[in-house]
């Protein structure tokens, strides 16, 4: 005798819960970099092959530490901190609202250039500290810009998840105008260092420690 087991019967389901369940599996939320390339037009490409946003800026701040950093050892560090961040907030008001790719990425290059500000402060924090204290001070500017720099990161992440991309610009020039009004009651007027070498004498110092100082190239392409 077999005995039947449990009658199946259908489960009544909601038609408007399971349009909207489905909804939130199938509608996933869009990257920051695939908002930038819709709204700048780019065709659907392998993944390796898409273009990336971040390399004009990663090559500006190459050649900003290049040929920018060095004047802090020219000129008085107040008034060239003070100017390249004056000339990064303007270029990012230029990134967030321009349509056009070959605008945006020129000024990236040169945003990129004028983000070189915390190489200049952290040898203005070992100048200005006392020499029992200079190894503490530089260690807490350094700690704050890799704080800033991931705060930036989530902070980024988080604004282009709920609105779009040009929203993480307009914070930054936001976040800009206070660094610089801050720095202009802040930062002392320092010396110049060097008044005795030329802006050449700089660069040639530089490619002859590239070639007597190999440690120090090591050292840097390891944190860079």
């Amino acid at each position: 005798m077999v005995v039947p087991g449990p009658s199946r019967l259908p489960v009544p389901t909601d038609a408007n819960t399971l349009d909207h369940n489905e909804k939130d599996i199938s509608e996933p939320t869009v990257p920051i970099k695939t908002q930038f390339e819709k709204d700048f037009g780019f065709i659907p490409i392998p993944q390796r092959l898409r273009y990336d946003p971040k390399a004009p800026f990663d090559s500006g701040y190459a050649a900003g530490l290049l040929f920018i950093a060095p004047l802090g050892d020219l000129v008085r560090r107040r008034q060239l901190t003070l100017g390249l961040t004056f000339m990064a907030t303007t270029l990012s008001i230029g990134l967030a609202v321009t349509n056009n790719l070959i605008a945006f990425e020129v000024l990236s290059f040169l945003v990129g250039m004028a983000s070189v500000v915390p190489q200049i402060l952290l040898p203005l924090a070992a100048d200005l500290a006392p020499p029992n204290h200079r190894a503490s001070a530089i260690s807490i500017v350094l700690a704050g810009i890799l704080f800033g720099i991931l705060v930036a990161r989530v902070l980024a992440g988080v604004i282009a998840d709920v609105t779009t991309w040009r929203v993480v610009y307009y914070t930054a020039i936001g976040a800009q105008l206070s660094v610089l009004v801050g720095g202009h009651f802040v930062l002392p007027d320092y010396p110049a260092k060097n008044d005795d070498l030329t802006y050449w004498d700089i660069l040639w110092s530089m490619a002859k420690y590239s070639v007597t100082e190999p440690l120090l190239i090591q050292v840097h392409v390891i944190f860079s």
